[in-house]
């Protein structure tokens, strides 16, 4: 990858923070407090970014923690993680994680599927490596259930994707999360239902759910 590339990657993520700064404020933050403190054990974090959730882990929980991303800004590598917990980063892509099937406990993304080009190549690599039994934490924004945002938001999607490195206003995740197999556990809606949030399970093979 070219400096050029890695410059944009870094400053791409950047961006984004700041522009998802109000509803981090009012409802992001909030959420990530709630959601990723329940992450324990083998966690695998997918689009990490700057490592906006980091803050929110409940460290004691954790065995092992890895980060995956296509670049990693220096601000994240320098973190003060725990002595406690073995931390690794991987960069990969989500559509083709280079682990072993059932590798870990807990799956954890937040504002990442709206951006994956193959979402259901993409969550289904999360399906594969994620143990029987295990949850999946995440963040996602979505199109909504209004009509009154939905046409909008499906007029404003073409420019928003070229402005926002490829991000989709019009993704519905909850779908793709149920279609790929996993099992509903909790789901709230918010911000007019442009947000979503939740865990969802990967169910034992010999269970019928």
């Amino acid at each position: 990858m070219c400096a050029a590339s890695l410059c944009g990657e870094r400053c791409s993520a950047l961006l984004f923070d700041v522009s998802m700064h109000p509803l981090e404020v009012l409802y992001l933050r909030r959420i990530r407090r709630r959601l990723i403190a329940q992450a324990a054990g083998r966690v695998l974090e997918v689009g990490c970014g700057t490592g906006v959730n980091l803050p929110f882990f409940g460290w004691q929980r954790i065995e092992q923690l890895t980060l995956v991303d296509l670049e990693f800004p220096p601000s994240l590598r320098d973190y003060a993680f725990p002595h406690t917990v073995d931390v690794q980063f991987q960069r990969q892509s989500v559509e083709q994680l280079e682990f072993a099937d059932n590798s870990f406990d807990a799956v954890v993304f937040s504002l990442v599927f709206c951006s994956v080009a193959d979402n259901r190549r993409g969550m289904a690599e999360l399906h594969r490596v994620l143990a029987p039994g295990g949850r999946m934490f995440f963040i996602e924004h979505v199109l909504p259930p209004s009509r009154l945002l939905r046409a909008p938001m499906r007029a404003l999607n073409p420019l928003w994707r070229r402005l926002n490195s490829g991000c989709n206003l019009t993704r519905d995740t909850v779908r793709l999360i149920e279609q790929t197999g996993f099992v509903l556990e909790e789901l709230e809606r918010s911000a007019r239902g442009v947000l979503v949030s939740g865990i969802a399970r990967k169910p034992h093979a010999n269970l019928r759910e």
